[in-house]
């Protein structure tokens, strides 16, 4: 009658804790996924922007230059004070650049194009 008492494993607490860890490394492996693919298209739009704005400058530089050499190509406005143009980066900001008469640089400046509209996509309550 020498019997020992068996106590026995609380295999319900391990399980549980188990389940809860699973859970969340899933609930963390998705978050991460999805910053991933939102960081991926950010930079992708970051990408073209500055793809687009190398572009204009770079046409800035052509007309600069043939400006430099006494032949302003059509759209540059001839003023008193010299010579200015735009070049149209992406269809939203445009490159303005103003020359002076001895072809030196006055304003070389990236200017938004497209109209602002205000985002009234959230609901506000009104406190009145």
């Amino acid at each position: 009658m020498n019997r020992k008492k068996v106590f026995p494993t609380p295999f319900g607490v391990c399980s549980v804790a188990v389940i809860l860890c699973a859970v969340a490394l899933a609930v963390f492996s998705v978050l991460a996924l999805s910053s991933a693919s939102a960081n991926r298209r950010l930079s992708e739009v970051s990408a073209q922007s500055i793809r687009a704005r190398a572009e204009a400058e770079l046409e800035a530089d052509r007309i600069l230059a043939l400006i430099r050499s006494g032949e302003p190509p059509e759209g540059v406005k001839a003023e008193e004070s010299g010579y200015s143009f735009v070049v149209d980066c992406d269809g939203v900001s445009a490159l303005s650049v103003k020359v002076d008469t001895d072809g030196s640089i006055i304003l070389w400046q990236l200017i938004r194009t497209a109209e602002w509209a205000a985002d009234e996509s959230l609901e506000l309550s009104d406190p009145g």
